[in-house]
């Protein structure tokens, strides 16, 4: 019997659910869905499906971005039960990067949405002025951050570097966890490069290689990160096509 808190639990699990992904028919299907209706009934049976009853009941796009998080954390959760107790830091660190599209608003000097005030991770850092923000920060959860405040173009490296530390020693240099961070990072610079049209979309190309590594490594550690990945990818691609739904409910889905 394979006991849980192992790589081998972790793996067997994983791999269960990545059979459960939703498939491009399936996608193409949710795209041109007009109404969230007929999208929450192809997400339901799948890997998204706890997502199903949560967004049924999303009034707006905060909802909408808070039901997102919180499937995100979950995701993390099972991963974190999963594997041995060495790896929850690196795990349970991926959780801020649900964050980092915020932190890189309030980096710039942008204007405060109202639900950051209540957000547990990002309200201290919120309602301070944008001179004690870096202040604020270095004093919180997201402390690693504080490094690169406030050059949002430098967030992902940050993250990373704060991941990397958390890793079991010797799990890292010479494995193929080295050379997934290094698709990792380019993924994240790419997000923050602003010469890059922002897009709902789904990447195709980063899932893509993901989906490779996962194939290539399907006994390594690097199958959980890229599990997580994977998962990160759907939620968000669910998301900006929830997103479209209750900005325009009636607008023409996109060919």
């Amino acid at each position: 019997m394979i006991l849980a808190g192992s790589l081998e639990y972790a793996l067997s699990r994983l791999h269960a659910r990545l059979s459960r992904r939703l498939d491009p028919a399936a996608w193409s299907g949710i795209e041109r869905s007009r109404e969230t209706g007929p999208v929450l009934d192809l997400v339901r049976g799948t890997n998204l499906a706890p997502l199903a009853g949560p967004l049924a009941a999303v009034p707006d796009l905060h909802g909408l971005d808070r039901a997102c998080r919180d499937a995100w954390r979950a995701l993390l959760g099972d991963a974190c039960r999963w594997m041995p107790a060495s790896w929850y830091p690196a795990i349970a660190w991926c959780g801020a990067l649900a964050c980092l599209p915020a932190l890189g608003h309030l980096a710039g000097g942008e204007a405060v949405p109202a639900w950051m005030a209540s957000d547990p991770d990002l309200a201290a850092v919120a309602k301070a002025s944008p001179e004690e923000r870096r202040a604020v920060l270095a004093q919180g959860p997201l402390a690693p951050f504080a490094a690169a405040w406030p050059d949002r173009s430098r967030l992902g490296t940050a993250w990373l570097v704060e991941w990397r530390r958390r890793l079991p020693r010797g799990e890292f240099a010479g494995t193929a966890l080295e050379e997934f961070t290094g698709l990792v990072a380019g993924h994240l610079a790419r997000l923050a490069d602003p010469q890059v049209p922002a897009s709902a979309r789904h990447d195709e190309a980063f899932d893509a290689a993901v989906t490779r590594r996962l194939r290539r490594h399907p006994l390594e550690p690097t199958a959980v990160f890229a599990w997580l990945a994977l998962g990160a990818l759907d939620i968000q691609r669910l998301r900006g096509e929830m997103a479209r739904r209750i900005a325009l409910p009636l607008a023409r889905p996109v060919p």
